[in-house]
């Protein structure tokens, strides 16, 4: 398996070491693989109930404007939550126009499906219809609501430096840009490092 997988559009799907090192990685043989599918994967990982997981972050970190970054820019987001509390695994698929759809299991609030929202995701697990409606149209779906919202966008992605020019004499780390949950705790971890080593250069110069 290349590093790159691709789909028939030349479409890049995912990096290979990105995902192999989760636990019970394993490629799908051709046999597990739905109509139209290329290429899939099994994995295990954490999952985030965000609507319980980001108030809980948000009493913990603060943040305030210290410099302007031209480069940041909004992106809009739409998911759509439905009811249906007997799936237990999530699925995601990179279509031939390059967009992720995907369901996620949240036990909490509810399971949330992404991008070309209703069609798409029943399309790709039919399961999420009631038991009793299995065969029915996206109108059979038990939808419970929606949520929409901007996340800040970097353009050239993450920034995660120190910056010695934005206050002077001091310090500031830069953290920001980076691609929702998925690589918060790592990028945070990066910049307490940062951190720890601005202020042992500060020390140093005293």
């Amino acid at each position: 398996m290349s590093d790159m997988i691709r789909n028939e559009n030349d479409v890049p799907m995912f990096f290979t070491p990105q995902l192999e090192y989760r636990e019970q990685f394993r490629w799908l043989e051709p046999h597990e693989l739905p109509e139209g599918i290329q290429h899939g994967a099994s994995f295990t990982a954490i999952l985030i109930d965000t609507p319980h997981y980001l108030p809980w972050l948000v009493k913990r970190l603060g943040a305030r404007v210290l410099v302007p970054d031209e480069k940041v820019f909004p992106t809009r987001g739409q998911l759509v939550i439905v009811r249906a509390p007997w799936i237990k695994q999530g699925m995601t698929r990179l279509g031939p126009d390059g967009v992720y759809d995907y369901v996620i299991p949240r036990p909490k609030s509810g399971t949330v499906l992404a991008r070309r929202i209703k069609e798409r995701c029943l399309a790709m697990m039919p399961e999420l219809l009631p038991p009793e409606k299995r065969g029915g149209t996206i109108d059979d779906l038990n939808v419970v609501g929606d949520a929409v919202g901007l996340r800040p966008t970097r353009e050239g992605g993450i920034r995660l430096e120190v910056d010695y020019t934005a206050i002077k004499g001091v310090p500031v780390v830069h953290n920001y840009g980076r691609y929702g949950y998925q690589s918060s705790w790592g990028s945070a971890e990066a910049a307490v490092e940062l951190v720890e080593e601005a202020s042992s250069t500060a020390k140093s110069k005293l």
